[in-house]
């Protein structure tokens, strides 16, 4: 536990190198990592219904939590993933920006993928970024169907092997404010 405490913290620091380069902005005060090792534990100590979709849960001004036993590679993504929700909450409050609009779910979803959108494509950024790739927003064209949604397709089946055997018009619902979020962002890069 404690080696893998130590690899998460040092991918922690990349990550946080990341979002400070990319966004120009650093959350306030101090971010606490909590590591769990059951997906299960996660899910009864965040908002998350479906733990076993996820690596990480970012609180509003308490902590990141993350599944600790996955591969090492994936850490500085996430954290980066999360430490963006943290700065949207900061300055934007996202709870309020994404809550729910009496007979207006259609504008839900669109805020919910402006959030998830730009935390995905500083995640992207940074993985692009760890293996010596220069990121164009043009090469975020995720159409499910299409080569990049494909891919993104892949590594959530190999992240999450329980997103693997859902239906395909659950994926879609679950991977919409990711993939049409990110889409929509990488428009304005």
């Amino acid at each position: 536990v404690e080696a893998k405490a130590k690899e998460v913290s040092t991918e922690a620091e990349k990550a946080y190198a990341s979002v400070v380069n990319k966004l120009g902005l650093a959350p306030q005060g101090k971010t606490t990592l909590k590591l769990f090792a059951d997906q299960e534990l996660l899910r009864q100590n965040t908002d998350i219904r479906v733990a076993y979709l996820f690596n990480g849960w970012a609180e509003d001004g308490e902590s990141i939590k993350l599944y600790g036993f996955r591969e090492k590679e994936v850490f500085a993504g996430v954290i980066a993933h999360e430490l963006t929700h943290a700065l949207q909450d900061q300055n934007f409050d996202i709870d309020k920006f994404t809550e729910r609009i009496e007979g207006n779910s259609d504008r839900v979803y669109a805020r919910q993928a402006l959030v998830e959108g730009e935390a995905t494509l500083i995640m992207m950024a940074d993985a692009l970024r760890s293996t010596g790739g220069d990121m164009d927003p043009a090469d975020f064209d995720l159409d499910l169907d299409g080569p990049m949604g494909q891919l993104m397709n892949a590594l959530t089946a190999t992240q999450m092997p329980a997103y693997a055997g859902t239906p395909r018009a659950i994926q879609e619902l679950l991977l919409f404010p990711y993939a049409k979020g990110l889409r929509f962002v990488s428009f304005g890069k």
